[in-house]
């Protein structure tokens, strides 16, 4: 027997069908527009369990395996339970339902009880939001700096997918969001948890299907034990509203503000404990591969002319991926090389890996990792260290095997500290760069003599935040940086190196969000094959539009590049608005046009498909400190570009600075120009 339960709040409605088989959310609906946004039911949840004897692995949906389903309604609360689950008796979900009707938002709770004595439930969704494709509907997946994708693309061959764990490269921040491009409507999907835990965040469509899903799903923790039911970490938003990623963006914004645990300390101009790296405009990517490194980058930093920071790589005696975490001593002439860097005002960063211990770490042979690091390390339920493996390889030809180690532990935490004082202190550099932590996914380590409840939820984020706090607190790096830009780290981490955002589609959700929270640097130039000109403009452009310290390039890289002056040109205007990006407020970007050809490269490794197709034109609209806005206009082509630019700025005639004079005038936020080649404008407001 079948029946539909009506949710409204506001503008949205949902509609859950329930059946003897179980729970599907049957549709959303935009009662403002009075259309349908989903069409078809689609499971609202589906969990994992573990049979603890065997490691036997049942999957449960809500609309095919349990045989009660109770909806109970009242006011502005909805409470939907499914009961009597066949593949695992004894397990019941809860879902708690509110509305915020003046928000046109729901809010869901999940929670998970079970009785079953043989399994522990080792994962659930938040749940499950499905749309119907179509032209013109996309979707924001939280890849990177955020990239905005068309739900019907053929590109895919109309099915695709993707689950990226969070916090890492594939999932920077908590959130998606679904917009009609023809009805400016938008479906904000935001997990708001302040902790926050450990998640995945997944979107699907099978081939030739007329809807897909966009969801989070939860790492349980107290995997190794049964009846380890549990409430879901966080809020699970719907909020529809008008827009699409940018506004979806600001919905995010606005309650991190008031309820993320990870945000650092600000003033007028952005976060107060960035010292020297609030200065830098440009990076220099560096493998010392002789004694003499410093005067390399030197001639680089002379010739772009303004102030730069080093990453250091292979400071250190043992190779790349060996040996860790024992990099001591340093090569000999270090020290040396630094003083002049320093002397020459350049700041360095060296490399050092924030997560692993080599389980062979000295050469070939096991010298510390069984008796001092392997009971310290994460761990699975059976007790077998979590383990990973590069392209690095040991002396006998086999692949590094390296630990992850446990952020909960003393061990790890007083060696990265030590590491850090170290360098600082006596080596002389000006903070360290921990590689991986914002990157890298949290391992649901079930080692119970660990400080901490074996497997998900939020204490890789709590602990790790801990051992960044007591480096800073109490040791000397002046500045902390690490990989890709993961959100919960950054209360102790300044610098996030944003070498990723390198794809195509791209938004800049996460500067939307953080611009003044976090400092964003570097982008992976080397990932472009044979320097092709049209990937290494593009990646230009974007790297100043989204308020990067640009480059992360080798000094041969930089000095060989097609469109050098093109590259040097974006980053002395960098410096000149520098005032603008530190502490800045990134807008709602102008809505382009213009008549060059597109930009096309094949040759981007990071990329789907190695794919990156841009307009030649492309633009930001920025707010400084005491709320001036600049808009910014860059033609990455060797063409010149008839623009075509709408953006929120009010009716009038400005100036133009940069690569043209006159003025831009706009008349209903639009307006028209003309661009030179490789050109960059800005105008102020």
């Amino acid at each position: 027997m079948e029946n539909t339960a009506c949710f409204r709040s506001g503008e949205l409605e949902l509609s859950f069908l329930c059946t003897e088989n179980g729970l599907s959310l049957a549709s959303v609906r935009d009662l403002r527009q009075g259309c349908a946004l989903l069409s078809a039911p689609g499971a609202l949840f589906t969990l994992t369990a573990e049979r603890l004897s065997d490691g036997e692995v049942k999957t449960v949906r809500s609309d095919a395996d349990f045989r009660r389903v109770s909806v109970t309604a009242e006011g502005e609360t909805c409470v939907l339970r499914c009961s009597d689950c066949v593949p695992v008796p004894g397990l019941t979900v809860t879902l708690l339902l509110t509305a915020d009707p003046s928000r046109s938002r729901v809010g869901f709770q999940t929670v998970l009880s079970s009785e079953n004595p043989d399994y522990a439930l080792t994962s659930c969704d938040d749940p499950t939001l499905w749309f119907d494709v179509g032209e013109g509907v996309r979707f924001l997946s939280p890849y990177g700096c955020g990239e905005a994708l068309d739900s019907d693309s053929e590109r895919f061959g109309h099915g695709y997918g993707s689950s990226q764990d969070y916090p890492s490269y594939g999932a920077s921040f908590q959130f998606m969001a679904v917009w009609n491009e023809r009805t400016g409507r938008c479906l904000y999907y935001g997990v708001h948890d302040p902790v926050p835990a450990a998640k995945k965040f997944h979107f699907h469509r099978e081939v030739g299907a007329p809807t897909m899903q966009i969801k989070a799903s939860q790492p349980l923790c107290c995997i190794d034990r049964p009846c380890n039911g549990q409430t879901l970490y966080g809020t699970c938003v719907w909020q529809l509203t008008d827009g699409d990623w940018y506004d979806a963006a600001l919905l995010y914004r606005a309650w991190a503000e008031q309820n993320a645990s990870w945000l650092p300390e600000t003033g007028p101009n952005g976060r107060t404990d960035a010292g020297w790296l609030n200065d830098v405009d440009a990076w220099f990517l560096v493998h010392i591969e002789r004694d003499d490194f410093a005067d390399e980058i030197l001639d680089a930093v002379k010739d772009l002319g303004v102030r730069c920071g080093v990453h250091l790589y292979l400071w250190h005696n043992n190779p790349f991926d060996n040996d860790y975490p024992h990099y001591f001593p340093e090569k000999p002439t270090v020290r040396r090389e630094l003083r002049k860097l320093r002397e020459a005002g350049v700041r360095v960063l060296p490399y050092v890996n924030g997560r692993l211990w080599d389980t062979r770490d000295r050469g070939t042979e096991d010298w510390e990792f069984t008796s001092k690091a392997k009971p310290m390390a994460t761990k699975d339920r059976n007790g077998n260290v979590f383990t990973e493996s590069y392209s690095a390889k040991e002396a006998n030809g086999e692949h590094t095997v390296l630990a992850v180690m446990c952020p909960s532990t003393a061990l790890w935490q007083e060696t990265v500290k030590g590491i850090c004082d170290r360098l600082c202190s006596d080596v002389g550099f000006d903070g360290v760069y921990l590689d991986q932590i914002a990157a890298a996914k949290p391992q649901p380590c079930a080692d119970r003599t660990h400080n901490h409840l074996p497997g998900g939820g939020g204490w890789w984020m709590e602990r790790y935040n801990d051992l960044l706090g007591h480096v800073s607190r109490t040791g000397d790096p002046a500045v902390l940086a690490t990989e890709c830009t993961g959100e919960p780290f950054m209360k102790h981490i300044q610098g996030y190196l944003s070498w990723l955002w390198i794809k195509d589609r791209q938004v800049p959700a996460f500067p939307v969000v953080y611009a003044d929270r976090v400092i964003t640097f570097g982008c992976s130039y080397q990932s472009i094959q044979d320097m092709d000109r049209d990937g290494l403009a593009i990646f230009f452009a974007q790297s100043l539009l989204f308020g990067e310290q640009m480059g992360w390039l080798s000094p041969k890289l930089y000095r060989e590049m097609p469109e050098r002056d093109f590259f040097r040109r974006l980053v002395s205007v960098r410096a000149e608005l520098h005032r603008v990006f530190h502490g800045g407020r990134m807008l709602r970007p102008p809505v382009l046009s213009d008549d060059a050809p597109r930009l096309r490269c094949e040759k981007d490794m990071q990329a789907y498909f190695h794919l990156v197709d841009y307009p030649a034109v492309q633009g930001a609209l920025w707010r400084d400190a005491d709320g001036k806005r600049y808009l910014l206009l860059v033609n990455a082509s060797p063409s010149s570009a008839n623009v075509v630019c709408k953006a929120e700025l009010p009716d009038g005639a400005y100036a133009l600075h940069g690569d043209l004079t006159g003025e831009l005038a706009l008349q209903n936020g639009s307006g028209k120009l003309t661009l030179p080649p490789c050109a960059v404008v800005w105008v102020e407001a």
